[in-house]
């Protein structure tokens, strides 16, 4: 039995108010993970609601363009400035070597490797930044721990009470999360409630703040190399039944802590309204993965071209470029984005484009054909871009039900071209 028709099931038995079949515990956890993770990474939007109840294989194939009209060129906003950073040279040849930005990844089941070691333990990983992670801990019976588990190499960290999501910088500097003050376990409430950025070379928390007005599900989606954070906030609280604090409406913030600036993200949050009683679905229409540490790709409404914006490290917010709604990536030095060029009348991406983004028109990008699954699950798909230095953008394998999603392409946008990489 698969997952959707075993899902679909239960949901069907629940509804009509019949007892729902019996199904593994670590099953049940290891799809809730794969959500929540999910929802921390995608841009939300109508057609990825459309196809969230089917289970579909992308394979990426070189050559196949859509009939459809192209997009207009990216709209540059009026008071876009270049970077203060250096622009990386473009790599004569293309590295094939392992990717520094994914440090752990899972090599079998409950089996982690950072940094090339064994991590003691039984962990399956969340994400992860450069040799900073986060994972579940199963202990011998298989039974997952509630609290948030984090790592710098295979020293280990332990955070009861977390609740809203993690995020981890770029660099790997930063992590930040929600979590209730009081910490503990079972009987003990969900609030109050703090949001924490913690410093990973000491473990020590470097700034924090009350999180009373913190939409619990959409905690914390980012946090930028300067320890920024981006965060759902709640403009309607309410609580479910068990009394726990939910949140029927919110918009998107970004904290600064080091000035203590709050300002808001141009990107809307779609609600999801289910049966009398239940709790609201809120997803941010916003994307993190497959960005610079500092950047966004954000939606003001459903249906509407994603704008490029970029947090800047007083917490001020820039609208850098409005681009294609085909956008699923931006270099580090803000010089391309990556395309997916998807089939007519199909979910099947036929190939990759790089856009330049100082004005120039779309190119094809030369990639291995054949090499990368994206499958969706009858939750929203894992987002497979990873942005790393310069121009270089590494694709991962989503193919892999164990979660270990490999990377297994690194483009240069520059030279307009994917090679196959080591694992």
């Amino acid at each position: 039995m698969n997952d959707d028709f075993d899902v679909l099931t239960r949901l069907l038995d629940y509804h009509d108010h019949i007892a729902a079949p019996t199904v593994p515990v670590g099953d049940d956890v290891r799809r809730g993970r794969r959500r929540q993770a999910r929802r921390r990474t995608m841009a939300t939007g109508g057609v990825a609601l459309a196809v969230a109840a089917v289970v579909v294989t992308a394979s990426l194939v070189t050559g196949g363009q859509p009939d459809a009209a192209p997009e207009p060129a990216p709209q540059p906003s009026e008071k876009h400035s270049k970077k203060d950073t250096a622009i990386d040279p473009v790599p004569a040849v293309i590295p094939a070597g392992p990717s520094g930005v994914l440090g752990a990844r899972q090599v079998g089941r409950y089996r982690m490797e950072v940094g090339g070691r064994v991590l003691p333990g039984r962990w399956e990983l969340d994400s992860v930044r450069h040799d900073v992670w986060t994972a579940a801990y199963f202990d011998d019976v298989g039974y997952m721990s509630p609290a948030l588990w984090w790592g710098r190499g295979t020293t280990t960290h332990e955070v009861p009470g977390t609740r809203g999501g993690v995020a981890i910088s770029e660099d790997g500097h930063w992590i930040a999360w929600v979590r209730a003050s009081e910490g503990g376990y079972d009987g003990v409430p969900a609030f109050p409630r703090v949001l924490e950025v913690v410093d990973t070379t000491s473990g020590e928390v470097r700034w924090s703040r009350d999180a009373a007005t913190v939409a619990p599900e959409i905690a914390a989606l980012a946090v930028t190399n300067d320890g920024n954070v981006v965060f759902g906030h709640c403009l309607e609280p309410t609580f479910d039944i068990g009394g726990t604090p939910q949140c029927d409406a919110a918009r998107i913030d970004v904290w600064a802590p080091r000035t203590g600036r709050i300002e808001t993200v141009p990107a809307a949050v779609s609600e999801g309204h289910g049966p009398p009683g239940t709790v609201t679905a809120l997803d941010p229409l916003i994307q993190v993965d497959g960005m610079p540490h500092n950047g966004l790709l954000v939606r003001e409404a459903e249906g509407d071209r994603p704008q490029y914006v970029r947090v800047d490290k007083d917490g001020e917010v820039e609208v850098v470029a409005t681009l294609p709604r085909n956008t699923v990536a931006i270099t580090a030095d803000e010089r391309f984005a990556l395309l997916e060029d998807q089939c007519a009348d199909s979910f099947v991406v036929c190939g990759f484009s790089a856009l330049p983004l100082d004005g120039g028109q779309p190119g094809p990008v030369e990639a291995p054909s054949k090499l990368i699954h994206i499958a969706t699950d009858y939750d929203l798909p894992a987002y497979p871009y990873v942005v790393e230095h310069g121009n270089l953008v590494v694709i991962r394998d989503l193919g892999d039900d164990r979660g270990s999603y490999p990377p297994v392409l690194r483009c240069s946008l520059a030279e307009a071209r994917c090679i196959r990489i080591e694992g």
